[in-house]
């Protein structure tokens, strides 16, 4: 089988699977433009340019099915690239990620706890290049979140930073609680939520709107159960 018939049986399989998972019989109905227009208004880029990929190659399908003259000739050379963007989007639908996927997992995250020492908090940090460390109970819940903007927010209120080989988290722990944060906030959502079904807004839309800075993954999306895992912006970059 060369390429140019791969490339229809895989558009026809992709086909079939969404009609399948839209339950839409009618043939009238073209289920790859409704999904590639679904794609292309996501909010992660990746997402978006697979939509106009798919658009792409849509068109170059039709082309290929209703003139038999250009396919006869073989007037398209359909090259590597093209069949396995095709083998990826089928396996997409047919397993796609959650969010606990793509997540960074509780055990492999920098938490810090109430008694921990300051000081050894912010060389780690520094040292890791970490930018926040939540703060967990001992159940694994979260009370808050330590980062840069925890010692600027003391620093505004107080006019100077005190740490000494004494200093304990718990010494800020009014800086950080999630509600108190100035310029980010942090949500919650279930960890096993579809990331294709994920909607939410990681930049600023307006300037009385704070930057999301991390989610929080648990088993409901509640924010009184054990942190399941982490995940932020970074983690957004490569959706797909």
């Amino acid at each position: 089988m060369n390429n140019n018939d791969k490339f229809i049986e895989l558009y026809n399989k992709l086909d079939t699977i969404l009609r399948e998972h839209n339950n839409i019989s009618s043939r009238t109905i073209s289920c790859i433009k409704r999904y590639e227009d679904e794609l292309k208004v996501s909010q992660f880029e990746s997402v978006r340019n697979r939509g106009f990929a798919l658009e792409s190659i849509r068109n170059v399908r039709n082309t290929l099915i209703h003139d038999a003259k250009i396919y006869s000739i073989d007037a398209f050379d359909i090259n590597d690239k093209v069949i396995l963007f095709l083998e990826k989007e089928i396996d997409y639908l047919l397993n796609p990620k959650r969010l606990i996927d793509i997540a960074v997992k509780i055990e492999n995250v920098y938490s810090v706890s109430l008694n921990d020492n300051l000081q050894d908090v912010i060389f780690y940090l520094s040292k890791h290049k970490i930018s926040h460390a939540p703060l967990l109970d001992e159940n694994g819940i979260l009370l808050g979140v330590f980062s840069e903007s925890t010692l600027f927010s003391y620093l505004l209120k107080h006019n100077e930073v005190s740490i000494t080989n004494d200093t304990k988290i718990k010494d800020f722990y009014e800086y950080l609680l999630i509600d108190n944060h100035s310029s980010e906030r942090f949500e919650f959502l279930p960890y096993n939520k579809y990331v294709t079904s994920l909607n939410i807004s990681l930049n600023k839309k307006a300037k009385h709107e704070k930057r999301i800075a991390m989610i929080f993954l648990t088993k409901t999306g509640r924010k009184d159960e054990k942190i399941l895992g982490i995940m932020t912006s970074s983690d957004f970059i490569n959706i797909n």
